[in-house]
C-alpha cells in the first residue's frame, strides 16, 4: 500500500481503525528498510528464562540435594521467587510447602489454655 502513494492516515481508515495510525507508520518504516513486516524478534519482554535446560537444573537440584527451600533455590540460580513457583508446581509436578512447627504442650499448658478462655 505505502508504493501506491496513501498516506499513513488513509491506511489507518482503510482498516477502519483496526490499526492506529502510529502502527501503519512503523510497518510503512519497517518495510522500507527491510522490504518485510516480520519482527526478527518478538515484541516485549523476552521469555526466556522457563526453558528446558532450567527445569532439568532445578529437578536435579530436589534429586541430588533431597529437600531444598524455595528461597534457597532462588538464591543459587538468579530466578525470580514466581517463575520458581511455576518450575515446581506446573513443570516438576511438586508441591512447595513450608514446614510448621507445632508447639509441643504437656497438661500444664493444656489446662493453663482452658482456664485462660474462662476468665
Amino acid at each position: 500500500m505505502t508504493h501506491d502513494g496513501m498516506s499513513s492516515l488513509q491506511i489507518a481508515k482503510q482498516r477502519r481503525k483496526v490499526v492506529s495510525e502510529r502502527t501503519v507508520r512503523r510497518w510503512q518504516h519497517m518495510y522500507r528498510s527491510t522490504d518485510t513486516i516480520d519482527l526478527k524478534t518478538p515484541a516485549g519482554r523476552p521469555r526466556i528464562i522457563r526453558t528446558k535446560s532450567l527445569i532439568r537444573k532445578v529437578k536435579n537440584r530436589f534429586i541430588y540435594k533431597g529437600r531444598q527451600s524455595a528461597r534457597k533455590l532462588v538464591n543459587s540460580r538468579g530466578i525470580s521467587k514466581g517463575t520458581t513457583g511455576r518450575i515446581i508446581h506446573e513443570d516438576l509436578h511438586l508441591h512447595a510447602y513450608r514446614v510448621i512447627v507445632e508447639s509441643n504442650l504437656n497438661d500444664e499448658h493444656k489446662q493453663r489454655r482452658v482456664s485462660f478462655t474462662y476468665w
